[in-house]
């Protein structure tokens, strides 16, 4: 069995040959000066662009870089469970290949986690700073949709869809454990099952950058995600959430 490592970073990964050239040498130089040991975990979602080329490039230099590919796109929460059950880390943290929150963060993140199963980061936090905002229609929804989610799941969650998020190992791997929900509204999903299991969070003030190179269809990816919360609201009804298969098996692909 491998040595654990301290941490563990998930970077999902779906057509992001040109994002991830420029991310994983800056985190690579941000991590070879830190005391801990790491891993990077990098899980190719069905891409049909050159990522996994990418990555490979930089694992022939690096034996702690990992790649797992999946067949088909199953979605960034598919992504990110398959990340958390090949991780070793005594901490994970994900993040998006854009590293619109930079990676500089994660010393912050660690050092909240000794006290919190979880930590995530939060843009709508009065000590956050936004670099570069969002378009006024991308920020709206943005806030609609964390009311949304407060009003249908959350109590309390300044920000469900940041996506720099960090976990105690064994944390993460009783919430992906019962986690369904694999595309947008994945977020909502997780912190809602750890709310339910009274799992302690820190929400933490970020920097934050937006990326105008997003993927994220806006109207569709908004329905889709409200349909997801009450999609969520009725696998807990049902009681779904309270038996715990071990899905890292179902996503071996």
């Amino acid at each position: 069995m491998d040595k654990k490592k301290l941490i563990s970073i998930i970077i999902p990964c779906y057509n992001e040959e040109n994002r991830l050239q420029k991310t994983l040498p800056i985190c690579i130089s941000y991590l070879k000066k830190k005391d801990f040991s790491w891993e990077i975990i990098i899980i190719n979602d069905g891409s049909t662009d050159k990522t996994v080329s990418v990555a490979q490039r930089w694992q022939k230099r690096y034996h702690n870089i990992k790649i797992h590919n999946l067949k088909d796109n199953l979605g960034k929460g598919a992504a990110i469970r398959k990340g958390v059950f090949l991780s070793n880390g005594e901490y994970i943290i994900f993040f998006d290949a854009d590293l619109s929150v930079p990676i500089e963060n994660i010393e912050i993140f660690l050092k909240a986690l000794k006290n919190y199963d979880l930590a995530i980061g939060v843009r709508r936090h009065p000590q956050s700073k936004i670099i570069r905002h969002q378009p006024w229609y991308r920020e709206f929804m943005g806030h609609f949709f964390t009311k949304l989610v407060n009003l249908i799941l959350l109590r309390g969650i300044y920000d469900a869809t940041c996506g720099f998020k960090g976990f105690r190992s064994h944390i993460a791997r009783k919430i992906f454990q019962k986690q369904k929900i694999n595309r947008w509204a994945f977020d909502a999903e997780i912190l809602f099952l750890a709310q339910r299991d009274n799992f302690s969070l820190a929400q933490i003030p970020v920097s934050w950058s937006d990326n105008s190179d997003t993927r994220v269809q806006l109207f569709k990816s908004t329905i889709g995600a409200f349909l997801d919360l009450l999609k969520i609201r009725y696998y807990n009804f049902c009681g779904k959430y309270n038996f715990t298969p071990h899905r890292e098996v179902s996503l071996e692909q």
